[in-house]
């Protein structure tokens, strides 16, 4: 378990528990606070995230057991499976489960382009897939920046998510969009950075989308806001009840629909 301990992080002060064994979501307000947040969560950045309580920062044993993906970048060049694995074992000491990535590799029929001199890169649609794919194979925490970015939309990792957990997955609202039904379907956990605030829920919870009129100013309604749009804020269903809050249109929602919602 990773454990974030009172870490100032901009404006934001964060302190909770990551589960390994469930998939959990980081969204940001910002792109450049999802992409320093992730390099923080893999232990390139100086945090105050602890395993086994050690910080992660440079923690070998930590570094041993996660791989991060940044999805702007390739791992890998080619899909001979014992290339990998002799790799993976040889410079990183981690297993790589080579059977279950070649069916992954037949599954998504993904391919390489060869270049001159026999070097090996993938099309700039499938450089995410292919990431993906290598580290799902990998017996290891995951830590993924960009998770879906520039993968086709046909889910072919949606069952292979949902069933191979430990997973984080790190991204920017603007760049949620897109992908929000891929993620509703695989996360167990939301931590969201927004305005200030974190708020760690779970992606089964139901939130309250709160008309914009003159009766949701409410302090309570404002100070436990999850995000909000040019009609509407939404906040944690319990809000309304523990507050006794007269007089507010809303509706419950499930918290992953509150991201570009047709309203």
């Amino acid at each position: 378990m990773l454990e974030i301990k009172n870490q100032q992080f901009y404006e934001y002060n964060v302190s909770l528990e990551v589960d390994e064994d469930i998939n959990t979501l980081f969204i940001f307000d910002s792109s450049k606070y999802a992409y320093e947040y992730s390099m923080a969560l893999a232990g390139l950045k100086k945090s105050e995230i602890y395993y086994l309580d050690k910080q992660v920062y440079q923690n070998d044993i930590y570094f041993k057991s996660r791989i991060y993906i940044n999805n702007n970048i390739s791992y890998i060049n080619t899909l001979n499976p014992d290339a990998i694995e002799d790799k993976m074992l040889k410079a990183y000491n981690k297993a790589f489960d080579k059977e279950y990535f070649k069916a992954l590799v037949t599954k998504t029929k993904i391919r390489t382009l060869i270049r001159r001199k026999r070097s090996y890169k993938f099309k700039d649609e499938t450089l995410a897939l292919s990431n993906d794919i290598f580290a799902l194979s990998t017996m290891s925490l995951r830590i993924f920046y960009l998770c879906f970015n520039k993968i086709d939309k046909d889910n072919l990792l949606t069952e292979e998510f949902k069933i191979h957990k430990s997973n984080i997955f790190i991204s920017a609202l603007d760049a949620i969009y897109d992908d929000k039904k891929m993620y509703k379907d695989i996360v167990d956990k939301l931590v969201i950075f927004y305005k200030g605030k974190v708020t760690c829920v779970k992606t089964s919870d139901k939130v309250l989308k709160i008309n914009k009129d003159s009766n949701s100013t409410n302090i309570n309604i404002i100070k436990n806001l999850i995000y909000e749009d040019d009609n509407y804020y939404y906040v944690e269903e319990s809000i309304i009840k523990d507050n006794n809050i007269k007089g507010i249109k809303y509706k419950d929602i499930n918290i992953m629909d509150i991201y570009k919602e047709e309203n």
